[in-house]
């Protein structure tokens, strides 16, 4: 499920900016710049992605209240909120303006002062109503499937993450499952967030942690050839005293052209 964003295009510079650090913690994003191409019908592509989308982000400024097509989408997401009755609109403030009505009794995010931390606090807002197990990754020359799970096993805390990569130039895919074990402190943790919805604050920690790790100690894995590579490392902080185990296992899978090409044969005979 994705995170729609309705705001004025003569916004579109905060706004791309909190699109874009959203997306680089994962959260999927649907903005119109993005999404939209040359001949697509407007009402029906914004009519789905409202429909579709698991929360509305309301950017809130001095153009935006007085838009006709902002205010539809608001309507629209008001709607869906009688509907499912529960929360579905959060307003963002970009500027001092008019608040409309149905959002004055919302907490919103303000970010007329405090952008780094007005960021990060919708952050965590936006990972309780958004699916961040699954996920897909796409450049110019890459396309990266991955999916993410975790847990108690054993009574000691689990985060698994299994990803596909395809090179759209290359001649074989890569499988890459990492498998992670918290220590005490972690588990513990973990366990205080359980039935409170917040089991995803711990998850991201871990990511953004991952990420960083990665881009510190460019934890690139060369696959030379066919055979399944395993790398196995610890992960601590020793201010917050956590520590992760982590094992790697990565390998090629047949070529991406040579499965299109049998999947074709078997569906035309």
């Amino acid at each position: 499920m994705s995170v729609f964003i309705s705001y004025s295009h003569r916004d579109s510079d905060i706004v791309e900016k909190i699109a874009t650090y959203l997306v680089s913690r994962n959260i999927h994003i649907w903005i119109d710049k993005w999404q939209l191409n040359h001949g697509d019908s407007l009402i029906t592509k914004i009519q789905d992605a409202i429909t579709e989308s698991s929360v509305l982000l309301i950017m809130l400024s001095t153009v935006s209240v007085e838009s006709e097509w902002c205010k539809k989408e608001l309507t629209a997401g008001l709607l869906r909120e009688l509907e499912e009755k529960r929360v579905v609109t959060i307003p963002v403030l970009l500027e001092d303006c008019n608040i409309p009505l149905f959002l004055r009794d919302k907490y919103y995010a303000d970010f007329r002062n405090d952008f780094d931390q007005t960021i990060k606090n919708l952050q965590d807002s936006l990972l309780k109503y958004t699916d961040i197990t699954l996920n897909r990754v796409e450049n110019k020359n890459y396309l990266i499937d991955w999916g993410i799970d975790s847990g108690l096993r054993d009574d000691i805390f689990y985060f698994n993450i299994d990803s596909v990569s395809f090179a759209k130039d290359g001649e074989y895919s890569v499988l890459c499952t990492v498998q992670i074990l918290g220590n005490d402190k972690v588990t513990r943790l973990y366990k205080q967030t359980i039935g409170k919805n917040e089991e995803h604050i711990i998850i991201g920690e871990l990511i953004v942690k991952l990420a960083e790790m990665d881009k510190r100690d460019n934890l690139r894995i060369r696959l030379a050839n066919n055979d399944p590579v395993r790398n196995y490392l610890i992960v601590k902080d020793d201010h917050l005293e956590y520590e992760f185990k982590m094992e790697i296992y990565t390998r090629r899978l047949g070529s991406p052209l040579l499965l299109r090409v049998l999947c074709a044969s078997a569906f035309s005979a």
